[in-house]
C-alpha cells in the first residue's frame, strides 16, 4: 500500500481485530525519528573495557539498531580475546552490536569479530545486508604474543558516526543542531578577545640531576608562592610523585619519603594563576600549546637511563624489538620492559612504519656483566650488543651515548668477542673499553652482516687491548673517532675489511700496536680478501711509543684497494695495492 498509519486502537470485528499491528510496523516508526547508534548517558552506556588478562567487560547500556531497541541491564563478561598471533604481525579485533532479523533469530545481541594479523592490520568490516546490521562498539589491538589487553590497546568506536555514532536527536533535526552549533561558534569568536581577562595558569620549570644521594631538594622557581594558588607536580625519573605519601612542601623545600640515589632526575613543575591581561586572546594561546605539544609527540627521541646491570642486555632488547616489531615481556629485562611500555608497548612497536627513525639516548652508568648471546667460540662469538637483525631492514634506531660514561667489556678466556653486533648499526659518542688478558681472547668492536646493511659510527672511541686478534672493525663507515688496538700475542689490524666489505675513514685518529713479529697497523688487507675496499680521508696515525710494542704499518694493502687522502702521518705503507695521495708527513699525537 502507498500510505500507512498508526497506532489506533484495533476493534473485535467478525472475530477478527481490524487494526493489528506487528513488531515492523513499531521499529518502522522508531527508525524514521530515533537514529541508530548507542544512547549516550552518564552511565556510560556499552564501553567495551580491559577486565584482565584477554577478558574484557562491556557495560549496561541502551542502544538502538534500525529502529530495534537494545537493552544491556548489567556488565556482560563473556567475551575473552582470542589467542593473540605469533610471528611478526598484530591484528586488530572488533566487538559489536548484532542485529539478525532472520527468521531463526530475530534478536539484537553483542558480537565478537576476530582480525587478520598483518603487517598494516584493519578492523573486521561491519556487515550491513540482507537480514544483518552490526553497528560498532570498540576495536581491539591484539599484539604477537601478548597475554594481556589492557586499555590503552582498546579504541572506544562508539562516537563514530560511520561505525556506531550517539542516539541523542531525533532524525530531521540535525540542520537545526547545526544551526545552534554554528551560533555558538559565531558567539565565541565575538567574545574570546574579551575572554583574555580571565583567569589563566601559566606553567614554570626546574630541573636537576643529583649528584650525591639526598633524601630532600629546594627548587628555585621565583614565580612560586608558598601557600598561594600556586600548585606544584613533582617528577622523579620521569614518574610523577603524590604528595603525602611520595613527599612533602615545605616552602619550596621538597622533602622525598625516602633517599633519592645520585642520577636521580627530578623535575618541578609548577603552575601560577595569572591575569590574563595583555596576554592576547586565550584560543590563541591554547593553539599555540597544542602546537608546541604536538611538535613535543611527534619527536622520536627517548632516554634509557642505565640501571648498572645488564644495560648491555636491556638495551638489546630495546633493539630487537624495534626491528621486529613486537616483544615478549617474559622475555626481556625489567628494565627493557619500563622502556618499551613508555614507548606504546607492542602495539606501538607493531605501528611503526617501515621507514622509521627513533633516537635512544643513553644516559648514566651502562652496566655490563654478561654478554647478550653466543658462546664465545670461533663460530658463536659472544656479541656483548646486539643492536641490529641479522638482515638488513629501512628502520633506523640510533644510540647516542653522549651522556654515558665508558662502557668496559669485561673479556674472559680464549674467547671470540664482538661489542656491537648487527647488520644496520647508528651509534654515536659512545666510549668503549675492552680489556682481555687470557691467552686466545680475541676481540672486534663491530661485527655483522658485511655486504647487507650499514654501520655507522660517529664521534666515539675504542680501545680494545687482547692476547689474540684485536680490531675495530671489518666493514662500516666511521666519522670522527678514535681508536687503539692493541695486541700482545697476535695481530692488532684496526681496520681489515673482508672481500665482500667496504670500510671509510672519515677524519679521527688512530693507533695500533703489537709485538714481536707480529703486525700492529691502521689499515690492513689480507691477499685473499680480493675486493676489500678502505677509503680513508684526513685520517691522523701518528707514531706514539709505547714500552714492548711496535707500530708496524699505517696501511698493508695486498689485495682490494687501500686508498688514503691528505693523510696525517710518518708510519709506512707497504703493498701495491695501497694508494696514497697528498699525505702530510708529519707526526702529529694530538
Amino acid at each position: 500500500m502507498a500510505q500507512k498509519s498508526g497506532f489506533f486502537n484495533s476493534l473485535l470485528v467478525d472475530g477478527e481485530y481490524d487494526r493489528a499491528i506487528n513488531a515492523n510496523d513499531f521499529r518502522n516508526y522508531m527508525a524514521a525519528v530515533v537514529s541508530t547508534g548507542v544512547r549516550r548517558s552518564y552511565l556510560n552506556d556499552l564501553r567495551v573495557t580491559a577486565a584482565g588478562g584477554m577478558a574484557l567487560s562491556i557495560g549496561a547500556g541502551f542502544a538502538v539498531v534500525e529502529g530495534a531497541y537494545f537493552l544491556n541491564d548489567t556488565a556482560f563478561n563473556s567475551f575473552t580475546v582470542p589467542t593473540a598471533p605469533t610471528g611478526e604481525r598484530s591484528r586488530i579485533d572488533r566487538v559489536v552490536i548484532r542485529l539478525d532479523d532472520s527468521v531463526s533469530v530475530r534478536e539484537v545481541t553483542f558480537a565478537y569479530k576476530q582480525g587478520t594479523p598483518a603487517a598494516e592490520p584493519v578492523a573486521p568490516a561491519l556487515v550491513r545486508s540482507g537480514d544483518i546490521y552490526e553497528i560498532a562498539l570498540a576495536d581491539i589491538v591484539v599484539a604477537p604474543m601478548v597475554t594481556e589487553i589492557t586499555q590503552d590497546k582498546i579504541t572506544d568506536q562508539r562516537p563514530n558516526e560511520a561505525l556506531c555514532g550517539w542516539v541523542s536527536t531525533p532524525l530531521g533535526y540535525e540542520g537545526l543542531i547545526a544551526k545552534v552549533d554554528t551560533e555558538i561558534e559565531e558567539w565565541f569568536a565575538d567574545k574570546r578577545d574579551k575572554l583574555a581577562n580571565v583567569t589563566l595558569f601559566k606553567r614554570y620549570i626546574w630541573s636537576t640531576t643529583l649528584t650525591a644521594a639526598a633524601a630532600s631538594v629546594t627548587f628555585d622557581i621565583p614565580q612560586y608562592e608558598a601557600g598561594s594558588t600556586s600548585i606544584i607536580d613533582v617528577f622523579v625519573n620521569g614518574n610523577i610523585e603524590l604528595e603525602g605519601s611520595d613527599f612533602t612542601l615545605n616552602g619550596s623545600t621538597i622533602i622525598f619519603s625516602g633517599t633519592k640515589n645520585a642520577g636521580t632526575e627530578i623535575n618541578v613543575i609548577c603552575w601560577k594563576s595569572i591575569d590574563g591581561t595583555g596576554l592576547g586572546s586565550v584560543s590563541d594561546e591554547v593553539t599555540l600549546l597544542q602546537n608546541k605539544v604536538a611538535t613535543l609527540e611527534g619527536a622520536a627521541t627517548y632516554t634509557y637511563r642505565c640501571t648498572g646491570a645488564n644495560d648491555n642486555v636491556s638495551l638489546s632488547q630495546i633493539a630487537q624489538a624495534f626491528y621486529s616489531g613486537y616483544y615478549v615481556a617474559e622475555d626481556c629485562t625489567p628494565a627493557a620492559i619500563a622502556f618499551l611500555e613508555a614507548l606504546g608497548g607492542n602495539a606501538r612497536l607493531a605501528a611503526l612504519g617501515n621507514r622509521t627513525q627513533m633516537l635512544v639516548r643513553v644516559v648514566g652508568a651502562c652496566g655490563v656483566t654478561a654478554p647478550y648471546s653466543g658462546d664465545g667460540s670461533a663460530t658463536s662469538r659472544f656479541k656483548w650488543f646486539n643492536l641490529g637483525l641479522s638482515e638488513h631492514t629501512d628502520k633506523r634506531l640510533i644510540f647516542d651515548f653522549a651522556y654515558c660514561d665508558q662502557i668496559e667489556i669485561p673479556l674472559s678466556g680464549a674467547t671470540g668477542n664482538i661489542v656491537f653486533f648487527g647488520t644496520d648499526l647508528f651509534i654515536k659518542n659512545v666510549s668503549v673499553k675492552a680489556l682481555g688478558t687470557a691467552s686466545g681472547c680475541d676481540c672486534i668492536i663491530t661485527d655483522g652482516a658485511l655486504s647487507n646493511g650499514d654501520v655507522h659510527f660517529e664521534n666515539a672511541r675504542f680501545y680494545v687491548e687482547t692476547t689474540g686478534k684485536a680490531q675495530i672493525a671489518v666493514n662500516g663507515c666511521f666519522r670522527d673517532c678514535e681508536g687503539v688496538v692493541i695486541s700482545t700475542k697476535n695481530h692488532a689490524l684496526a681496520f681489515s675489511p673482508e672481500s665482500t666489505s667496504l670500510i671509510r675513514l672519515d677524519g679521527g685518529k688512530y693507533l695500533a700496536y703489537a709485538t714481536g713479529t707480529y703486525i700492529g697497523a691502521v689499515i690492513y688487507i689480507y691477499a685473499n680478501r680480493t675486493n676489500g675496499v678502505v677509503y680513508a680521508n684526513g685520517v691522523n696515525c701518528p707514531t706514539v711509543e709505547k714500552s714492548g710494542y711496535n707500530q708496524t704499518l699505517l696501511a698493508g694493502g695486498f689485495a682490494g684497494k687501500a686508498l688514503m687522502f691528505g693523510m696525517i702521518s710518518t708510519l709506512p705503507k707497504d703493498g701495491e695495492f695501497v694508494v696514497d695521495s697528498n699525505r702530510i708527513n708529519f707526526n702529529k699525537p694530538q
